[in-house]
């Protein structure tokens, strides 16, 4: 029989790896116990042979790229001359496919607030790097960098997290480097909770961007200052939205669908002129209430950033729903102008008034009153100004 050095030679020959050879990912072995130890213990054993020093390679990633690409392990198993060699780890070997999920139900698949219990925010079920510090927190979080510093981890690559734990990496590696991250796990405890703590980055940056803009105006939003707000770095954020013009636009969606949540709540059984004004009650209330907001909405540029058609109707609803009831008015001949073109001149007017009432601009004739003037415009935009027939 073949000693073992001559086995694993053989197979490696096949992943075109050379023991002791020139190529990059040909490796050194610098112990002899190396040999048996693959055959009886498999990737498991080349792995920790690594650790301990046994072989070295100088892009061990090309090596082992290599050895699953030739699937060595098919044919050990189909050598009989290799069995009196790989007997042992053949029945003493407790890890298998069959066996991984018992793993995972025994020890992962209990109440996940047991291991939150004790470990640090990212929840990490690994060792630490206490590096400067004797904080958990702050030397599980110096681990996490030191992963994504080492692998040159950026925004263009794609992580396969394999064993991903409670998503802790995948969560520092997306917010804090911009990477996509895909990430598997037998367990399905630890499976759903990973999915639920790492699936609210790109909500927490429009949250806190709306913060911005509400309490100092679009001009305020910086990518960076907000960056550190969140407690991310600005690459995660361009992860998400690939300019600020495109966290614009999402802001201005968000805004559009508060100002058409006040809008659908008009009763479509009122008469269209009625809708009409309650219409022109809304966008101005609402121009009021959120004046930033409305400032985002409808005076700030898009910038050059694309729409889809249904964040073109989320933009436009409010002319969408002006224009049809102009075409009611105008089915019932009550209406003597173009539908399309009536909706559009009346938004104007909304936005001219609801601009003139925040800039405070709008110059009040002695003794009116600024809810009076309010009342007149809407008459005078759900009747006369929108054309009204008698």
């Amino acid at each position: 029989m073949s000693s073992p050095r001559k086995i694993v030679e053989t197979l490696f020959s096949r992943a075109g790896v050379v023991i002791g050879g020139q190529n990059p990912w040909d490796i050194t072995v610098t112990d002899e116990r190396f040999f048996l130890r693959v055959l009886r213990e498999k990737n498991l054993g080349l792995g920790e042979a690594y650790m301990d020093g046994w072989w070295d390679c100088r892009q061990p990633d090309e090596f082992i790229c290599r050895v699953l690409k030739s699937r060595l392990d098919v044919a050990l198993k189909g050598g009989l001359k290799y069995l009196p060699l790989l007997l042992p780890g053949i029945l003493f070997n407790l890890q298998s496919k069959a066996r991984a999920h018992i793993v995972a139900k025994r020890h992962y698949d209990f109440d996940n607030d047991l291991f939150l219990s004790f470990l640090d925010p990212y929840n990490q079920y690994s060792c630490a790097y206490f590096d400067g510090t004797a904080d958990l927190d702050c030397a599980q979080q110096k681990k996490l960098d030191l992963i994504c510093r080492k692998t040159a981890i950026g925004r263009k690559d794609h992580v396969l997290d394999i064993g991903c734990g409670w998503g802790g990496f995948a969560r520092y590696a997306a917010e804090t480097y911009g990477c996509t991250v895909t990430a598997v796990n037998i367990s399905r405890e630890q499976a759903r909770y990973a999915a639920d703590f790492c699936k609210h980055l790109p909500i927490r940056i429009l949250e806190e961007a709306e913060k911005i803009v509400i309490s100092s105006g679009h001009p305020a939003l910086n990518m960076r200052a907000l960056a550190r707000k969140i407690g991310v770095t600005a690459t995660a954020i361009y992860h998400y939205f690939a300019s600020k013009e495109e966290l614009v636009l999402q802001l201005k969606l968000r805004a559009a669908r508060k100002l058409n949540e006040r809008i659908r709540r008009i009763d479509p059984a009122l008469p269209a002129h009625e809708r009409i004004h309650r219409l022109g009650q809304e966008y101005i209330g609402f121009a009021e209430e959120h004046p930033n907001l409305y400032r985002l909405l409808f005076e700030t540029p898009i910038g050059g950033v694309s729409l889809h058609e249904a964040e073109q109707s989320l933009l436009y609803y409010t002319y969408h729903v002006a224009r049809e009831a102009l075409e009611q008015l105008a089915a019932e001949g009550r209406y003597p102008v173009d539908p399309r073109y009536g909706a559009m001149m009346g938004w104007t007017m909304l936005h001219g008034f609801s601009s003139l009432l925040l800039s405070g601009s709008l110059q009040l004739a002695e003794g009116m009153k600024q809810e009076e003037l309010k009342e007149l415009f809407l008459g005078f935009y759900s009747g006369g100004g929108m054309g009204k027939m008698e």
